[in-house]
């Protein structure tokens, strides 16, 4: 006799940061309902990385999603088909259920997605409602959030990383002041991954920034020394916070301005759906068998789209 259809699993294999891993989540649970699937994440379909350990981890997403069935076994591999993604699509849609051969479907066939999936159309429309997010630090130091709005500057690993080190610089300054025109009372809170030189090189380009730039978690900086007088209020995240407590600041904020990196992605992805949400263009550098065609699809219709080859805003992508 065939097992019910909601025994078999569709399970993804976790690899790299947060953001990642809640696109490849987010892509599993949608694929679960179509399939007819349970989502299971298997501690076995885990592959470390420099981020954070596997115990903090699992600890993470359990507290994300506590509904999550997560598990220490393996998935049958005798009764299991892999779809692996295609390494230049892990930005580019395309449709499983049309991808995977319908005797698996219809048969008694586990499921393990092996890809990165980063791409808005793979989430179902209600995947945000499928979040708790309850911040492992205290955030009251940040105050309201009403008008804030963050600045995520993905730092550490990108650092000259060839695939990864877009040029911001002109990106950042034009989304602060695009935002302090929408909003006059607008704060921002700087989201970032690392302290020193680099972040430094940054934040001293941004409007209002009176260049004392320092490793103070509780930093804001705040002046009316530019030529337009307005006033630029900055606070730096605290060192201590974690993805967690990260994902929590994006997703209260008004909005927020991100890098080319999956964490502000969703952080910004969890906001209020009338949030002012900026992204850069390109996502990253056209090499690897990467270009336009297959990268274009991750920006969603809700953000404003910046071009930091050309420098303007997309109006049309």
């Amino acid at each position: 006799m065939l097992k019910n259809k909601l025994t078999l699993k569709i399970t993804p294999i976790l690899t790299g940061g947060l953001g990642n891993q809640l696109f490849k989540i987010g892509c599993a649970l949608n694929y679960a309902k179509k399939l007819n699937r349970t989502l299971y994440i298997s501690k076995s379909h885990f592959i470390k990385n420099n981020h954070q350990s596997s115990e903090k981890t699992f600890d993470t997403l359990s507290k994300l999603f506590p509904w999550l069935e997560i598990g220490t076994d393996s998935i049958d591999y005798h009764n299991t088909y892999t779809y692996s993604e295609q390494s230049d699509h892990a930005f580019k849609f395309n449709d499983i259920t049309k991808c995977i051969p319908e005797s698996i479907i219809a048969n008694n066939n586990n499921i393990l997605l092996d890809g990165y999936f980063i791409n808005p159309q793979y989430l179902d429309c209600y995947f945000c409602d499928a979040f708790t997010i309850k911040p492992n630090n205290d955030m009251s130091r940040y105050g309201t959030f009403a008008n804030c709005y963050f600045i995520h500057i993905r730092l550490d690993d990108y650092v000259n990383n060839a695939l990864y080190k877009i040029e911001l610089a002109a990106y950042y300054t034009y989304c602060i002041k695009a935002i302090k025109t929408a909003d006059n009372n607008a704060k921002f809170i700087i989201c970032t991954n690392e302290r020193g030189i680099n972040l430094d090189n940054y934040i001293k380009q941004f409007p209002g920034w009176d260049g004392n730039c320092n490793d103070d978690s509780n930093s804001n900086n705040s002046n009316n020394s530019n030529s337009d007088k307005t006033k630029y209020e900055y606070i730096i995240q605290d060192i201590n916070d974690d993805e967690l407590d990260t994902l929590y600041i994006m997703s209260s904020c008004a909005g927020g301005i991100c890098s080319n990196s999956t964490l502000s992605w969703m952080g910004s992805y969890l906001q209020k759906p009338n949030a002012l949400r900026f992204m850069p263009y390109p996502w990253i550098n056209f090499i690897y068998g990467f270009n336009h065609d297959n990268t274009i699809g991750i920006y969603p219709e809700w953000v404003c789209v910046y071009n930091t080859i050309n420098n303007f805003e997309i109006k049309n992508l």
